[in-house]
């Protein structure tokens, strides 16, 4: 089996519970906070470091504070950052609602600063394809990330924001040509334009590319759209405590999942699963103690099809 090349950032994210997300000069009232390591390259890295299988990470780590903390965090977990810089690593900030809900302040640094240089060593014949997300995309401005995504045309997996795919603009519309699977969630629903809803978006970009879309519904389950299919499998916990992550963790599962050969339904039946478990940790990733069963998980899964059961 061929691996993946995962690329995307990783910095320090500082946490705050709260009963509800604060509107428009609302004040915010903190039941927790918290530190933890989060950004869509850590989340998916930490994805296929729990199920055991083979990776490789483009994600800048610089210094300062932030840096460090990757850094540490990483050395816990067995993930390896072999793009040091000198530049000021950035770090973020979350709140989320007790409802699991987020909203997010990215102060961008070092982590979102991609060379030439970085990809220069890559071959896509040698991967089974690219892992890309916005939260990625949205600080490139050399193009770099945008280039390696028209270097794995054809195998890019790609995960987008719902209001993005509302009206997609013409970059948006080359990059959705390069992958076969598009993945996105409903966090940014409030974004949406009045006439727009998810379901018609969803139809119409699958519509428009000839591509799946899968649809992160949290505890809703996900649903996949082709053309005019749709399957829908339900979550194996059905309380998110903390959505950060989880269409990350959605991604890598799922392109492990078909990697390992299940069917797309089954996959995506997987999928759904690892990614509702990521959801009932506030650790934006598996917690460490969750990493031994999940490789057992998925072998189990795939020997009794569609029959997953709680470990």
């Amino acid at each position: 089996m061929r691996k993946y090349l995962i690329a995307g950032p990783a910095r320090k994210d500082t946490a705050v519970l709260t009963e509800k997300l604060p509107k428009d000069g609302e004040e915010l009232r903190p039941l927790r906070t918290w530190n933890r390591i989060a950004g869509s390259g850590w989340n998916t890295a930490n994805a296929f470091q729990s199920l055991n299988m083979d990776y490789d990470l483009i994600s800048p780590v610089g210094t300062g504070i932030s840096a460090d903390a990757v850094l540490l965090e990483a050395q816990k977990r067995g993930i390896v950052f072999e793009d040091l810089t000198e530049e000021i690593h950035g770090s973020s900030y979350t709140v989320i609602d007790q409802q699991g809900r987020t909203r997010s302040m990215i102060v961008p640094g070092a982590e979102c600063v991609y060379s030439e240089d970085l990809f220069g060593w890559i071959d896509p014949d040698d991967y089974e394809g690219l892992i890309l997300s916005e939260e990625a995309l949205v600080y490139d401005d050399s193009g770099i990330l945008f280039a390696a995504a028209e270097a794995f045309a054809g195998k890019l997996h790609l995960s987008l924001g719902l209001g993005r795919l509302a009206e997609p603009e013409e970059g948006i519309r080359i990059l959705l040509s390069f992958s076969p699977v598009v993945y996105t969630d409903n966090d940014a629903m409030y974004e949406l334009p009045a006439d727009k809803n998810a379901g018609i978006i969803l139809k119409n970009i699958s519509a428009m590319t000839g591509r799946e879309v899968l649809f992160q519904q949290n505890h809703h389950g996900v649903k996949m759209i082709r053309e005019e299919e749709m399957l829908e499998v339900q979550p194996l916990y059905r309380t998110t405590v903390d959505r950060t992550g989880t269409t990350d963790a959605l991604m890598a599962a799922y392109c492990i999942a078909v990697n390992c050969g299940l069917r797309r339904e089954d996959a995506l039946q997987y999928a759904a699963q690892y990614s509702s478990k990521v959801g009932r940790s506030t650790e934006s990733c598996l917690p460490v103690s969750a990493y031994a069963g999940c490789r057992e998980e998925l072998a189990s899964f795939i020997l009794k099809g569609r029959k997953y059961t709680e470990q």
